[in-house]
Protein backbone atom coordinates (compact mmCIF):
# COMPACT_ATOMS: atom_id res chain seq x y z
CA UNK A 1 0.00 0.00 0.00
CA UNK A 2 1.59 3.30 -0.90
CA UNK A 3 1.86 5.70 1.70
CA UNK A 4 0.14 8.72 1.55
CA UNK A 5 2.33 12.13 1.26
CA UNK A 6 1.69 14.28 4.10
CA UNK A 7 -0.47 17.70 3.19
CA UNK A 8 1.65 20.73 2.03
CA UNK A 9 4.99 18.77 1.80
CA UNK A 10 6.96 19.73 -1.09
CA UNK A 11 7.83 16.56 -2.56
CA UNK A 12 11.06 16.62 -5.20
CA UNK A 13 10.92 12.81 -6.75
CA UNK A 14 14.20 12.29 -7.77
CA UNK A 15 15.06 8.28 -8.68
CA UNK A 16 18.76 7.36 -7.84
CA UNK A 17 20.07 11.22 -7.78
CA UNK A 18 22.42 12.72 -5.19
CA UNK A 19 20.83 14.95 -2.44
CA UNK A 20 22.58 17.97 -2.47
CA UNK A 21 21.04 19.29 0.55
CA UNK A 22 18.06 18.30 2.22
CA UNK A 23 16.37 21.31 4.78
CA UNK A 24 13.22 22.84 6.03
CA UNK A 25 14.43 26.24 6.01
CA UNK A 26 12.62 29.14 6.67
CA UNK A 27 12.94 32.06 4.09
CA UNK A 28 11.05 35.07 5.05
CA UNK A 29 11.57 37.32 2.34
CA UNK A 30 10.30 41.07 2.71
CA UNK A 31 6.70 40.57 0.86
CA UNK A 32 6.22 38.56 4.40
CA UNK A 33 5.80 35.09 2.43
CA UNK A 34 7.17 32.29 4.17
CA UNK A 35 8.68 29.09 2.33
CA UNK A 36 10.37 26.10 3.02
CA UNK A 37 13.77 25.26 1.07
CA UNK A 38 15.24 21.97 -0.77
CA UNK A 39 17.48 21.11 -3.21
CA UNK A 40 18.92 18.29 -5.05
CA UNK A 41 20.26 17.42 -8.23
CA UNK A 42 20.23 14.99 -11.11
CA UNK A 43 21.84 14.75 -14.38
CA UNK A 44 20.50 14.80 -17.86
CA UNK A 45 21.80 13.97 -20.62
CA UNK A 46 25.60 14.25 -19.17
CA UNK A 47 24.33 17.54 -17.98
CA UNK A 48 24.80 18.26 -13.92
CA UNK A 49 20.94 19.88 -12.75
CA UNK A 50 20.52 21.50 -9.92
CA UNK A 51 17.28 21.64 -8.59
CA UNK A 52 15.96 24.42 -5.54
CA UNK A 53 11.98 24.03 -4.62
CA UNK A 54 10.05 26.04 -2.29
CA UNK A 55 6.82 25.78 -1.02
CA UNK A 56 5.54 29.24 0.23
CA UNK A 57 2.56 30.67 1.82
CA UNK A 58 0.17 33.10 0.10
CA UNK A 59 -2.65 35.61 1.14
CA UNK A 60 -5.12 35.11 3.37
CA UNK A 61 -2.61 31.91 4.60
CA UNK A 62 -5.53 29.62 4.73
CA UNK A 63 -4.50 25.91 4.79
CA UNK A 64 -4.71 25.92 0.88
CA UNK A 65 -3.56 28.94 0.26
CA UNK A 66 -0.02 27.89 -0.35
CA UNK A 67 2.06 27.68 -3.97
CA UNK A 68 5.34 25.81 -5.05
CA UNK A 69 8.49 26.94 -6.94
CA UNK A 70 10.93 24.68 -8.35
CA UNK A 71 14.29 26.10 -10.02
CA UNK A 72 15.93 23.80 -12.30
CA UNK A 73 19.27 24.90 -14.34
CA UNK A 74 22.92 23.47 -14.99
CA UNK A 75 24.76 23.88 -11.51
CA UNK A 76 27.63 26.74 -11.25
CA UNK A 77 26.95 30.76 -12.36
CA UNK A 78 24.88 31.13 -15.31
CA UNK A 79 23.66 34.28 -17.49
CA UNK A 80 21.08 32.23 -19.96
CA UNK A 81 17.66 33.00 -20.74
CA UNK A 82 15.29 32.69 -17.59
CA UNK A 83 11.96 30.90 -18.23
CA UNK A 84 8.91 30.18 -15.75
CA UNK A 85 7.00 27.71 -16.74
CA UNK A 86 3.16 27.87 -15.79
CA UNK A 87 1.33 24.13 -16.11
CA UNK A 88 -2.06 23.47 -17.50
CA UNK A 89 -4.95 22.75 -15.52
CA UNK A 90 -4.61 19.85 -13.06
CA UNK A 91 -0.49 19.54 -12.78
CA UNK A 92 1.53 21.38 -11.13
CA UNK A 93 5.57 22.42 -10.89
CA UNK A 94 7.63 19.47 -10.23
CA UNK A 95 9.72 17.81 -12.20
CA UNK A 96 9.97 13.96 -12.29
CA UNK A 97 12.11 12.17 -14.03
CA UNK A 98 15.38 12.25 -16.08
CA UNK A 99 14.43 12.07 -19.48
CA UNK A 100 14.46 15.40 -21.49
CA UNK A 101 12.48 13.95 -24.46
CA UNK A 102 9.42 13.69 -22.30
CA UNK A 103 9.85 17.22 -20.05
CA UNK A 104 10.48 20.23 -21.33
CA UNK A 105 11.55 21.77 -18.43
CA UNK A 106 14.64 19.23 -18.37
CA UNK A 107 15.04 19.95 -22.10
CA UNK A 108 15.12 23.70 -21.53
CA UNK A 109 17.23 23.03 -18.22
CA UNK A 110 19.95 21.01 -19.84
CA UNK A 111 19.73 23.33 -23.09
CA UNK A 112 21.14 26.03 -20.82
CA UNK A 113 18.58 28.00 -19.43
CA UNK A 114 17.29 28.41 -16.09
CA UNK A 115 13.85 27.07 -15.67
CA UNK A 116 11.46 27.80 -13.09
CA UNK A 117 7.91 26.19 -12.50
CA UNK A 118 5.46 26.95 -10.54
CA UNK A 119 2.48 24.80 -8.51
CA UNK A 120 -0.86 26.58 -8.30
CA UNK A 121 -2.80 26.56 -5.07
CA UNK A 122 -4.23 23.30 -5.82
CA UNK A 123 -1.41 21.13 -5.59
CA UNK A 124 -2.17 21.40 -1.83
CA UNK A 125 -2.75 17.38 -0.80
CA UNK A 126 -5.84 18.32 1.58
CA UNK A 127 -7.89 19.20 -2.24
CA UNK A 128 -6.95 15.76 -3.39
CA UNK A 129 -9.44 13.93 -1.24
CA UNK A 130 -12.64 11.88 -2.07
CA UNK A 131 -14.28 15.63 -0.40
CA UNK A 132 -11.85 17.95 -2.27
CA UNK A 133 -13.52 21.09 -2.01
CA UNK A 134 -11.52 24.82 -3.09
CA UNK A 135 -12.17 28.28 -1.13
CA UNK A 136 -14.85 30.38 -2.67
CA UNK A 137 -13.17 32.57 -2.95
CA UNK A 138 -10.37 31.96 -5.32
CA UNK A 139 -10.85 33.59 -8.61
CA UNK A 140 -8.63 33.66 -12.15
CA UNK A 141 -7.31 37.20 -10.61
CA UNK A 142 -6.23 34.80 -7.56
CA UNK A 143 -4.20 32.22 -9.68
CA UNK A 144 -3.00 35.46 -12.02
CA UNK A 145 -1.84 37.13 -8.95
CA UNK A 146 0.31 34.28 -7.51
CA UNK A 147 2.22 34.31 -10.81
CA UNK A 148 2.80 37.90 -10.97
CA UNK A 149 4.12 37.22 -7.26
CA UNK A 150 6.47 34.52 -8.56
CA UNK A 151 7.94 36.61 -11.11
CA UNK A 152 8.66 39.03 -8.49
CA UNK A 153 9.98 35.83 -6.46
CA UNK A 154 12.51 34.84 -9.10
CA UNK A 155 13.65 38.40 -9.75
CA UNK A 156 14.88 38.41 -5.93
CA UNK A 157 16.51 34.78 -6.19
CA UNK A 158 18.34 35.64 -9.32
CA UNK A 159 19.31 38.81 -12.05
CA UNK A 160 17.85 38.72 -15.40
CA UNK A 161 16.85 40.93 -17.94
CA UNK A 162 13.42 39.34 -17.96
CA UNK A 163 11.79 36.72 -17.35
CA UNK A 164 9.74 34.17 -20.20
CA UNK A 165 6.82 32.86 -19.81
CA UNK A 166 6.45 29.53 -20.96
CA UNK A 167 2.44 28.15 -20.64
CA UNK A 168 1.40 24.95 -21.21
CA UNK A 169 -2.44 24.85 -22.15
CA UNK A 170 -4.44 26.51 -19.74
CA UNK A 171 -1.46 28.62 -17.83
CA UNK A 172 -1.29 30.87 -21.10
CA UNK A 173 -4.16 32.44 -19.83
CA UNK A 174 -2.44 33.37 -17.00
CA UNK A 175 0.87 33.84 -19.07
CA UNK A 176 -1.34 36.52 -21.18
CA UNK A 177 -2.62 38.52 -18.51
CA UNK A 178 0.69 39.27 -17.13
CA UNK A 179 1.37 40.83 -20.72
CA UNK A 180 -2.36 42.74 -20.32
CA UNK A 181 -1.07 44.14 -16.90
CA UNK A 182 2.10 45.54 -18.58
CA UNK A 183 4.30 43.08 -16.22
CA UNK A 184 7.22 45.00 -16.38
CA UNK A 185 9.51 41.42 -15.91
CA UNK A 186 7.96 39.62 -18.80
CA UNK A 187 10.40 39.38 -21.56
CA UNK A 188 8.15 37.40 -23.99
CA UNK A 189 5.69 34.52 -23.99
CA UNK A 190 5.33 31.01 -25.22
CA UNK A 191 2.03 28.99 -25.58
CA UNK A 192 2.01 25.59 -25.68
CA UNK A 193 -1.30 24.88 -27.14
CA UNK A 194 -2.77 27.67 -24.58
CA UNK A 195 -4.41 30.81 -25.54
CA UNK A 196 -5.73 33.91 -23.45
CA UNK A 197 -9.01 32.16 -22.75
CA UNK A 198 -9.31 28.77 -21.63
CA UNK A 199 -10.70 25.52 -23.50
CA UNK A 200 -14.54 24.61 -22.03
CA UNK A 201 -14.80 22.17 -19.47
CA UNK A 202 -17.84 20.20 -19.94
CA UNK A 203 -20.22 19.20 -17.12
CA UNK A 204 -21.12 21.68 -14.57
CA UNK A 205 -20.52 22.15 -10.68
CA UNK A 206 -17.69 24.35 -9.06
CA UNK A 207 -14.99 21.86 -9.42
CA UNK A 208 -13.48 19.71 -12.77
CA UNK A 209 -12.48 16.49 -12.14
CA UNK A 210 -10.09 15.38 -14.73
CA UNK A 211 -11.60 11.68 -15.73
CA UNK A 212 -11.88 9.83 -18.93
CA UNK A 213 -14.92 9.15 -20.17
CA UNK A 214 -17.23 6.72 -18.95
CA UNK A 215 -14.94 6.26 -15.50
CA UNK A 216 -14.92 7.30 -12.30
CA UNK A 217 -11.90 8.71 -10.52
CA UNK A 218 -10.66 5.76 -9.07
CA UNK A 219 -10.82 3.52 -12.73
CA UNK A 220 -9.36 6.94 -14.21
CA UNK A 221 -6.57 6.81 -11.96
CA UNK A 222 -5.97 2.86 -11.77
CA UNK A 223 -5.91 3.07 -15.41
CA UNK A 224 -3.24 5.81 -15.77
CA UNK A 225 -1.20 4.18 -12.76
CA UNK A 226 -0.95 1.00 -14.50
CA UNK A 227 -0.05 2.24 -18.30
CA UNK A 228 2.44 4.71 -16.39
CA UNK A 229 4.07 1.66 -14.68
CA UNK A 230 3.66 -1.14 -17.84
CA UNK A 231 1.24 -0.33 -20.60
CA UNK A 232 1.89 -4.00 -21.78
CA UNK A 233 0.16 -5.29 -18.41
CA UNK A 234 -3.62 -6.29 -18.24
CA UNK A 235 -6.47 -3.62 -18.48
CA UNK A 236 -7.91 -2.32 -15.21
CA UNK A 237 -10.80 -1.83 -17.59
CA UNK A 238 -12.88 -4.39 -19.09
CA UNK A 239 -12.96 -4.99 -23.11
CA UNK A 240 -9.00 -4.10 -23.75
CA UNK A 241 -6.39 -6.29 -23.39
CA UNK A 242 -3.90 -4.15 -22.28
CA UNK A 243 -3.60 -0.85 -19.52
CA UNK A 244 -1.98 0.95 -22.72
CA UNK A 245 -4.63 0.30 -25.33
CA UNK A 246 -7.28 1.12 -23.18
CA UNK A 247 -5.95 4.07 -22.18
CA UNK A 248 -5.15 5.14 -26.17
CA UNK A 249 -8.76 4.33 -26.57
CA UNK A 250 -10.40 6.45 -24.07
CA UNK A 251 -7.95 9.57 -24.85
CA UNK A 252 -8.87 9.33 -28.15
CA UNK A 253 -12.02 9.25 -27.52
CA UNK A 254 -12.61 11.78 -25.07
CA UNK A 255 -13.94 15.66 -25.87
CA UNK A 256 -15.23 14.41 -29.34
CA UNK A 257 -16.31 11.48 -31.50
CA UNK A 258 -13.81 9.99 -33.72
CA UNK A 259 -10.67 11.60 -32.94
CA UNK A 260 -10.59 15.13 -34.13
CA UNK A 261 -10.52 16.89 -30.56
CA UNK A 262 -8.70 13.95 -29.17
CA UNK A 263 -6.43 15.03 -26.64
CA UNK A 264 -4.02 12.79 -27.58
CA UNK A 265 -3.96 10.22 -30.93
CA UNK A 266 -1.33 8.29 -29.24
CA UNK A 267 -3.93 5.38 -30.79
CA UNK A 268 -2.44 6.17 -33.77
CA UNK A 269 1.01 6.61 -32.65
CA UNK A 270 1.35 10.57 -32.59
CA UNK A 271 3.20 9.50 -29.11
CA UNK A 272 4.52 6.44 -26.51
CA UNK A 273 1.13 5.60 -24.08
CA UNK A 274 3.82 5.00 -21.59
CA UNK A 275 4.83 8.76 -21.58
CA UNK A 276 1.35 10.36 -21.99
CA UNK A 277 0.41 8.59 -19.00
CA UNK A 278 3.36 9.52 -16.57
CA UNK A 279 1.83 12.75 -17.73
CA UNK A 280 -1.43 12.07 -16.39
CA UNK A 281 -0.63 10.62 -13.46
CA UNK A 282 0.66 13.79 -12.42
CA UNK A 283 -2.30 15.00 -12.31
CA UNK A 284 -3.97 16.43 -8.82
CA UNK A 285 -7.84 15.93 -8.47
CA UNK A 286 -9.10 19.14 -8.65
CA UNK A 287 -9.41 22.08 -10.51
CA UNK A 288 -11.50 25.37 -10.05
CA UNK A 289 -14.32 25.97 -13.01
CA UNK A 290 -13.48 29.56 -11.58
CA UNK A 291 -10.27 29.68 -12.71
CA UNK A 292 -11.39 29.30 -16.74
CA UNK A 293 -11.51 32.52 -18.38
CA UNK A 294 -13.85 32.85 -21.04
CA UNK A 295 -13.14 35.95 -22.74
CA UNK A 296 -10.60 37.20 -24.45
CA UNK A 297 -9.00 40.28 -22.47
CA UNK A 298 -7.70 43.50 -23.62
CA UNK A 299 -4.63 44.25 -25.07
CA UNK A 300 -1.83 45.17 -22.96
CA UNK A 301 0.18 48.30 -23.22
CA UNK A 302 3.54 47.17 -25.53
CA UNK A 303 4.20 44.96 -27.64
CA UNK A 304 6.01 41.22 -26.82
CA UNK A 305 7.92 38.21 -28.49
CA UNK A 306 5.11 35.72 -28.95
CA UNK A 307 5.31 31.96 -30.02
CA UNK A 308 2.40 29.54 -30.02
CA UNK A 309 1.88 26.14 -30.57
CA UNK A 310 -1.58 24.42 -31.45
CA UNK A 311 -2.49 20.83 -31.61
CA UNK A 312 -4.41 20.63 -34.99
CA UNK A 313 -6.88 17.85 -33.97
CA UNK A 314 -8.31 20.39 -31.92
CA UNK A 315 -9.86 22.05 -34.93
CA UNK A 316 -10.21 24.82 -36.91
CA UNK A 317 -11.58 27.23 -34.16
CA UNK A 318 -9.47 26.19 -31.48
CA UNK A 319 -6.60 27.03 -33.62
CA UNK A 320 -8.04 30.69 -34.02
CA UNK A 321 -8.07 31.58 -30.58
CA UNK A 322 -4.77 30.55 -30.52
CA UNK A 323 -3.29 32.58 -33.57
CA UNK A 324 -5.92 35.77 -31.95
CA UNK A 325 -4.43 35.60 -28.74
CA UNK A 326 -0.97 35.52 -29.97
CA UNK A 327 -1.24 38.14 -32.48
CA UNK A 328 -3.14 40.41 -29.83
CA UNK A 329 0.04 40.14 -27.61
CA UNK A 330 2.89 39.88 -29.97
CA UNK A 331 1.61 41.74 -33.39
CA UNK A 332 1.99 40.84 -36.50
CA UNK A 333 5.33 39.17 -36.25
CA UNK A 334 3.74 37.03 -33.48
CA UNK A 335 4.49 33.06 -34.67
CA UNK A 336 1.89 30.12 -34.73
CA UNK A 337 3.11 26.70 -35.44
CA UNK A 338 -0.22 24.65 -36.05
CA UNK A 339 0.57 20.78 -35.43
CA UNK A 340 -2.05 18.94 -38.10
CA UNK A 341 -1.69 15.63 -36.06
CA UNK A 342 -1.15 16.58 -32.82
CA UNK A 343 -4.11 16.09 -29.76
CA UNK A 344 -3.03 18.43 -26.81
CA UNK A 345 -1.00 16.27 -24.88
CA UNK A 346 1.20 15.40 -28.07
CA UNK A 347 1.99 18.80 -28.11
CA UNK A 348 3.97 18.04 -24.65
CA UNK A 349 5.03 14.20 -24.64
CA UNK A 350 4.77 13.31 -28.38
CA UNK A 351 6.80 11.88 -30.06
CA UNK A 352 7.42 14.81 -32.63
CA UNK A 353 7.71 17.20 -29.38
CA UNK A 354 11.03 17.37 -28.80
CA UNK A 355 11.95 19.07 -32.09
CA UNK A 356 8.62 20.34 -33.21
CA UNK A 357 7.98 22.15 -29.66
CA UNK A 358 10.95 22.08 -27.32
CA UNK A 359 13.54 22.66 -29.85
CA UNK A 360 11.75 25.78 -31.67
CA UNK A 361 11.17 27.02 -28.47
CA UNK A 362 14.69 27.27 -26.92
CA UNK A 363 15.61 28.45 -30.63
CA UNK A 364 13.12 31.33 -30.25
CA UNK A 365 13.56 32.41 -26.37
CA UNK A 366 17.44 32.69 -27.25
CA UNK A 367 17.33 34.28 -30.27
CA UNK A 368 15.12 37.16 -28.10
Amino acid sequence: MKRPRPPYALAVVVAGLALVACGRARVDRGDTARCGHVQTTRSVRGVSLCEDAWACERPPGGPLDRVSLTRIAPCGDLTGPLALYLPDRHHNGDVRGTDARSDLRLYLAQAGIRTWGLGYRTHARMLGGAAGAAPSDWTFDTFADDVQWAMGFIRGAEASRGIWLVAAGDGATFAYEMARRGEPLLAGIVAVDGAAVAAPAPGGGALLEPTLPGLSWERHRALVERAADAPRSASPVPGYATAGEALAAHLYAAEGSGGPAAPSAARDRSADVGAVARYLAAEDRWWPRALLRSDMPGRGKRTLPVLAFAAGRRGADWIRIVRESAERFGGERAVVRVLPQAGHLDTLVGFAAPHQVYEPLRAFITSH
